[in-house]
């Protein structure tokens, strides 16, 4: 059971934590340093990031949430395929929102015209049609790698760090940019520090457990998944549901194509 009086204690004080003070060092630290843009929202980020990891790693999802999540993982990843063909033979047309004309409102008058009204309108079923292309992306992605955390494989360790380190990467990638290192070392990975730091948080004292084989496993896994602006830096972790946090204006500040 999570003591809902600790949740709400780090979600109230969040620069008393030692995921803060952690975060707050690595500003203008060697690589990987937390981006400087981000200074601001770093109360917010390990606050919000340390609540999520401890709820996660303290769930029992029932099986028939796990089934009714592989139902939509599965079949968003057939929606997937299925609009990134047609997109993929659409883009083929240019500009592409012109087969959208034919088919919304048939093809062009014989002197080949097409009304402006009509382009404006297919732009906007483009965009929508693209839009909706990368939410079932990202649909399909959350549900496999809620799944992948909650089913244990072999050798994965225990299911409670596993859900722990995955939300922990899921901040750091967001916070430098970068993907936590590859040395099983501590003193060598600072990434492996921040996850100590996050768990002493959690368990106090300072038994922390070796983090290093789960981190490379849902590495590998992340991979595929993590989305990026224009720019190439990370973009939030969904769970951090930082337009709701943060609100307008401070979203696009982390988010400048979100």
């Amino acid at each position: 059971m999570i003591d809902p009086d600790f949740i709400e204690r780090i979600i109230d004080n969040p620069t008393e934590t030692l995921c803060y003070q952690f975060l707050k060092s690595r500003l203008g630290s060697r690589r990987p340093s937390v981006r400087p843009e981000l200074e601001t929202f770093l109360p917010l980020l390990a606050g919000r990031t340390l609540e999520t990891a401890i709820k996660s790693a303290s769930c029992d999802m029932p099986a028939e949430d796990l089934t009714l999540m592989e139902n939509v993982r599965d079949k968003a990843r057939l929606a997937q395929n299925a609009l990134a063909q047609l997109v993929s033979a659409m883009e083929k047309i240019r500009p592409a929102s012109e087969a959208l004309v034919w088919f919304r409102y048939g093809r062009p008058r014989d002197d080949g015209m097409i009304r402006a009204a009509d382009h404006a309108g297919a732009e906007r079923d483009w965009a929508a049609l693209v839009a909706c292309t990368t939410l079932i992306a990202e649909i399909e992605a959350d549900c496999r790698r809620r799944r992948d955390t909650f089913v244990q494989p072999q050798n994965w360790g225990d299911q409670d760090k596993q859900a722990f380190v995955s939300i922990m990467i899921d901040a750091w990638w967001f916070a430098t940019g970068h993907a936590p290192g590859k040395s099983n070392d501590p003193d060598s990975n600072p990434f492996l520090r921040f996850v100590g730091e996050a768990w002493r948080d959690w368990k106090g004292g300072d038994n922390v457990p070796d983090f290093s084989s789960a981190t490379a496993t849902l590495i590998r896994r992340k991979r595929r998944v993590v989305r990026h602006d224009g720019s190439g830096n990370p973009l939030a972790p969904s769970w951090f549901n930082v337009r709701f946090l943060l609100g307008a204006d401070a979203y696009r500040a982390t988010n400048p194509k979100g």
